[in-house]
């Protein structure tokens, strides 16, 4: 099996004019094309479809059928971008509130290094640190010698809350 390309114009051969790839891979996939699809790849006018193997006759005008049917789905919940991605927002900081700034801080392979604490020294309490052997298992409460002599991998697991940002600044006076 040989991959096969089957070149499109966005503008001319897609009725909207526009093109989201993974949208247009999933309602390929879910044709009764029996071949399956690799990729769909777009740039500028340019849309590719790479498929797994060349498809029958029959299967190119379903495709062509696809192709020029495809209209993007709006968003349904969170926006997403031309190729069917999430697009990431920042929240709004209401009125009378500002963004906390942290800073947290550990050492590979030592006990009890993390920092985790907000601009007034309160212990924050969201990270935590794990170390890991050298077949990736975790060290389950070990001395700082064991550390010295087997730690290979010191990890941080960050964890905030919904709304760790963002304070009241009145809370703060």
């Amino acid at each position: 099996m040989a991959e096969t390309i089957y070149s499109y114009s966005i503008l001319t051969d897609v009725t909207s004019g526009k093109v989201a790839n993974g949208q247009l891979e999933s309602e390929i996939f879910s044709s009764d094309i029996t071949i399956a699809v690799n990729r769909v790849d777009s740039l500028g006018d340019a849309l590719s479809i790479v498929m797994k193997d060349a498809i029958s006759a029959g299967e190119k005008t379903i495709l062509d059928g696809v192709v020029l049917a495809h209209v993007i789905d709006p968003p349904a919940g969170d926006p997403k971008d031309s190729q069917g991605y999430p697009i990431i927002t920042t929240k709004k900081i209401p009125d009378g509130y500002y963004p906390e700034f942290r800073e947290i801080e550990f050492e590979t392979a030592k006990l009890d290094s993390i920092h985790d604490k907000n601009y007034l020294g309160a212990d924050l309490g969201m990270s935590s640190v794990t170390f890991l052997d050298a077949s990736r298992v975790e060290m389950i409460t070990p001395t700082q010698d064991e550390l010295i002599a087997s730690c290979k991998y010191t990890c941080l697991k960050f964890a905030p809350g919904d709304d760790w940002g963002i304070r009241d600044r009145k809370s703060v006076v």
